[in-house]
């Protein structure tokens, strides 16, 4: 056989779907299903089943892993915070303790600003997960803490400078 020639009509593949007529219906022979077609249509419906079961069942085991993961994930993101505020917070008390102690050391405006950032703090929503405007609050205490620690000298740094140059060498 080659491309080029015909296969006659009885050799060639059909399907057993019915096929609109040139005029756009389904003759009556075609209407009727075969008992092949019932079977097949059976199959049908129950792969379309068991699609939906599925998906239910995979949609509800989906729900939990991800209710499960947003928790493990919403307790670590909520310790990080809590930990960095409680910082923050920690430091703003020790130096407001420290200008009441040593009032020459602190000047009128370093004085509001650090009361001002522990204002800041004590009004940040730790205990309200869904509260709005929480990371706005979270960049104006980080900004306020930069500020103080530009003020009292530390600059850069998290910890007290010290003038000790390190040697390297090769």
């Amino acid at each position: 056989w080659r491309s080029s020639e015909r296969l006659p009509e009885s050799s060639r593949w059909r399907s057993e779907a019915p096929r609109p007529k040139a005029h756009g219906g389904i003759s009556k022979q075609q209407k009727k299903a075969t008992p092949m077609e019932d079977l097949f249509d059976g199959v049908l419906e129950i792969e379309n089943e068991m699609r939906e079961k599925g998906f239910a069942e995979g949609f509800a085991q989906g729900k939990m892993k991800g209710l499960a993961e947003g928790r493990v994930l919403g307790v670590k993101h909520g310790t990080q915070t809590s930990s960095e505020i409680g910082f923050y917070l920690g430091c703003a008390l020790m130096w407001r303790t420290l200008a009441e102690t040593y009032p020459k050391l602190f000047p009128k405006r370093r004085k509001e600003r650090i009361l001002g950032l522990i204002e800041e703090i004590k009004g940040y929503p730790l205990g309200e997960a869904n509260a709005a405007g929480m990371t706005e609050a979270l960049a104006k205490i980080r900004s306020k803490f930069k500020v103080l620690m530009s003020q009292l000298g530390h600059g850069k740094r998290l910890g007290v400078t010290t003038n000790e140059k390190k040697d390297i060498s090769f």
